[in-house]
């Protein structure tokens, strides 16, 4: 991943996800948000529709919502990962591999 840039995030992690629902949380219009953080409500607008995502972009809307945007390096695949590869194996019909850890 560039230092710039998401890439390949899953539905959870989706940083037009993130700022839409920080900027919700606090009773935020895309105006409103772009106001306090000197940024165009068109580029606040693009990010949210999952069009623009660049990590110090989304960081300093979350921020300026009072959230933090976290990163943690790991080897496990995520909730949503696991959830996708178990609906593949049920709809499959191999309930085994549903409920086994893959390798």
């Amino acid at each position: 991943m560039s230092q710039g840039t998401f890439l390949g995030c899953d539905p959870m992690t989706n940083p037009a996800a993130l700022v839409r629902a920080a900027r919700k949380s606090r009773g935020l219009t895309q105006k409103d948000l772009a106001r306090r953080t000197k940024i165009d409500q068109g580029r606040v607008s693009r990010l949210e529709s999952g069009r623009e995502a660049e990590f110090t972009t989304v960081e300093r809307l979350l921020s300026s919502t009072g959230h933090r945007l976290y990163s943690a390096p790991t080897r496990r695949d995520d909730a949503a990962t696991v959830a996708a590869a178990i609906r593949r194996a049920l709809r499959a019909g191999d309930k085994y591999s549903a409920l086994r850890e893959p390798n």
